[in-house]
């Protein structure tokens, strides 16, 4: 079972974790001026007050990982398996013949794979605020009245489902479009089996559901999501109802309207869904 959790495609290996802890203690020491043992003392105690909330996303990520986990990845791959052969069959043997190296093929299929990817979510994520069947669905994973890691997969059994297929049949239109487009069917470039994409929101997820609204760099944030976007995304606050959509990049919910940018204080956000 530990292996499970240990493993880079969990959002609970310690490859992610402890960056993610480091740097929320070293931003609680830039931020607050505190000192090391003081920020420690902070984390503490909010886990302590918070221990409910906490117990509750940890059963959800529990049943997620031991009961969910193979067959989301099998709904995945059969989605983009379809998608994929559906997009070819659409000129069945025939190419348009646009020849570069592979370097470059990789890379490009790398970069709108994952663009496509992040889009889908942005637009599944979208999509479980604005229809009501579906909202009825995600709003379990708002209940949430204090943001751990452990958040992520505080889900309805449901939204994995639909997030998981929206990503699988996003990637196989993309890769299927981009193969019909480039002979060579060059694949993505991938790390330890897993692609760029998927590993930036390993990294960046758990800050995004950590106890604290760090907020990234401006140039960062043209690029990223940062974490005090999310944590806006989960205010109770009226105005930041429908804001924030982004998974990994913060593009789309520039250009969509949906973005809410504004610095956020310690504590300053209520969390949770009205009764």
């Amino acid at each position: 079972m530990m292996d499970k959790f240990l493993s880079l495609s969990s959002p609970f290996c310690p490859l992610y974790l402890v960056p993610t802890f480091g740097i929320a203690v070293l931003w609680l020491r830039s931020s607050q001026s505190w000192t090391f043992q003081e920020a420690l003392h902070y984390l503490w105690q909010q886990s302590r007050q918070n221990c409910r909330s906490i117990g509750v996303d940890g059963l959800w990520a529990l049943f997620q990982m031991l009961c969910l986990r193979v067959p989301l990845a099998a709904w995945h791959l059969a989605l983009f398996q379809w998608a994929y052969d559906a997009i070819l069959g659409l000129s069945p043997g025939m190419h348009w013949g646009f020849v570069l190296n592979h370097a470059w093929e990789a890379f490009l299929g790398t970069v709108l794979t994952m663009l496509a990817i992040d889009f889908a979510a942005y637009a599944m994520h979208r999509a479980l605020h604005e229809l009501p069947g579906l909202w009825w669905i995600h709003r379990l994973h708002h209940a949430a009245e204090f943001l751990t890691p452990f958040s992520t997969l505080r889900q309805n059994p449901l939204e994995p489902l639909l997030l998981n297929g929206a990503r699988g049949l996003a990637a196989g239109v993309m890769l299927g479009a981009l193969h019909l487009l480039l002979p060579s069917e060059t694949p993505i470039w991938t790390i330890a089996g897993m692609g760029p994409g998927f590993l930036l929101y390993m990294f960046t997820v758990n800050l995004h559901h950590a106890p604290l609204p760090i907020r990234y760099p401006q140039g960062l944030r043209l690029i990223l999501i940062s974490p005090h976007i999310h944590h806006i995304h989960h205010s109770k606050a009226p105005e930041h109802h429908g804001k924030n959509f982004g998974v990994i990049f913060s593009f789309w919910d520039r250009c969509l309207g949906t973005y809410w940018d504004q610095e956020v204080s310690l504590g300053e956000l209520q969390f949770g869904i009205e009764a």
